[in-house]
């Protein structure tokens, strides 16, 4: 079903927000086991400097699983702060690029409207595009990054669904906001398995439910997102010789009890304190 719209970071373990070693850059692990998703086939054809560039491409399409170097931390990345060995999800939002299971790559924080980092195809997304990512972890990060499978669709096609689905927003009909001058465009026809405008059309096959699944959820877009929840991206120097793909990760804001506990909890120590010098004076 197609959509024509108008107009994903859940952190494995609790990171601080406070502290800094580092400013907006992190060395960080890919997981060995490689990218959590399915398999698929994809073509986009972009206008490059004029002309037609086809691209064809299979890959497994999913989540990638990530872990902070040794020694980096704590590394203030992007306005939080993660440790050595923390480790948490992302998904790519770069088609041309490569990373290889097991080897660390620096990667630098980035607005989301600014992602793929500059001198690839499809950079930059624009903040039209940034919403309609935003809005899409908002509704489903949570269904592609959970591990558990409902009675329709498998936990790795739902990972890779949420991954042709961030490459669709970032890549379809990438050049109308280019030939309205970089304004918002009118609209995007957003459906991953059909040929929607012939130059610069992104598709997916090969894969019949990833298609299914993520034209599903791209569907139901309709520019509602969550206020407090935050995308940050993770962008290579595209002008290194190991410039690598770009990666998009979801944070959601800790729920107020938990910090009202860790305000209160060292509303206690302060108080115990006072006590004791009471005592002793």
């Amino acid at each position: 079903m197609a959509k024509t719209t108008t107009v994903g970071f859940v952190i494995i373990g609790l990171f601080a927000v406070t502290g800094t070693s580092h400013a907006d850059q992190m060395n960080m692990t890919f997981g060995a086991t490689g990218v959590y998703g399915e398999f698929v086939h994809f073509t986009y054809n972009p206008v490059a400097d004029g002309n037609p560039a086809l691209i064809n491409g299979s890959t497994t399409a999913g989540k990638f699983g990530w872990t902070v170097e040794a020694g980096e931390g704590p590394v203030s990345f992007g306005g939080r702060s993660f440790n050595d060995g923390d480790q948490f999800s992302t998904f790519c939002t770069e088609l041309t690029e490569f990373i290889s299971p097991g080897s660390t790559y620096t990667y630098y924080s980035s607005a989301i409207e600014d992602m793929p980092s500059y001198g690839q195809i499809g950079a930059p997304m624009m903040a039209f595009r940034a919403g309609l990512l935003q809005e899409l972890f908002d509704n489903h990060y949570a269904d592609a990054t959970n591990g558990i499978s409902d009675t329709i669709y498998s936990d790795t096609v739902e990972a890779a669904a949420f991954q042709v689905a961030v490459w669709e927003i970032v890549y379809e009909d990438r050049l109308l906001e280019v030939n309205s001058g970089g304004g918002t465009p009118l609209s995007v026809a957003l459906n991953v398995g059909a040929d929607n405008s012939g130059l610069n059309s992104f598709v997916i096959s090969q894969n019949a439910l990833v298609v299914a699944l993520a034209d599903e959820w791209l569907d139901a877009l309709n520019g509602d997102v969550v206020a407090g929840n935050t995308l940050m991206g993770f962008a290579s120097d595209s002008s290194e010789s190991l410039a690598s793909q770009d990666q998009v990760a979801y944070f959601i804001p800790l729920p107020a009890p938990v910090w009202m506990a860790g305000m209160g909890l060292l509303g206690i120590i302060i108080g115990r304190k006072r006590l004791r010098r009471i005592a002793a004076g």
